[in-house]
């Protein structure tokens, strides 16, 4: 059984330009910074299960690239 874990539209994702003026304006020396821009909200928090699919979609494009695998467990904690 699969389940929704995010879905939401690129664009509600932060945008670089206004991740670059909060660094600024609080005073974050940003040579040589790696900066993360982050994912849409999770739907209903962290899951873990013994698969995942994902993809996304281009509406004006109207092609979906996506992946999807299985996850062994090597070891228990």
């Amino acid at each position: 059984m699969w389940l929704d874990y995010q879905q939401d539209a690129a664009s509600s994702i932060i945008s670089l330009n206004e991740i670059y003026e909060y660094l600024k304006n609080n005073g974050v020396e940003l040579k040589n910074t790696i900066v993360f821009c982050g994912t849409v909200p999770l739907l209903d928090g962290f899951k873990y299960g013994t698969a995942f699919k994902c993809g996304i979609r281009s509406e004006k494009l109207d092609k979906t690239i996506s992946i999807e695998y299985k996850v062994n467990i090597l070891m228990e904690a």
